[in-house]
């Protein structure tokens, strides 16, 4: 699973990943008509979460500034506890 790290225009660090990634295919439901599992975008800097469900698929090869971009784009997420987040790529897992 793919870590970024960028800073926005106004030098805000954030981290980015993908959640709900499509498992490999021999993993995925052979049942005709299955939906496959819903994904988006986790933007977060600090206690702040964004998500953004329509992204480029090569969203991971985007510079800062379209990072930024689609940050700006992504809707705010509910606060949860951290004991309830799901987990996130740790940046040395590249």
């Amino acid at each position: 699973m793919t870590l970024l790290q960028f800073k926005d225009e106004s030098g805000r660090e954030w981290e980015v990943w993908e959640v709900g990634a499509r498992p490999p295919l021999a993993d995925r439901p052979t049942t005709p008509g299955a939906d496959p599992a819903p994904r988006w975008l986790c933007f977060a800097s600090g206690t702040e979460r964004r998500r953004l469900t329509i992204y480029p698929p090569r969203w991971s090869t985007l510079s800062p500034a379209d990072l930024d971009v689609l940050c700006r784009r992504a809707t705010p997420a509910r606060q949860v506890p951290y004991s309830e987040l799901p987990s996130r790529p740790r940046a040395n897992d590249r």
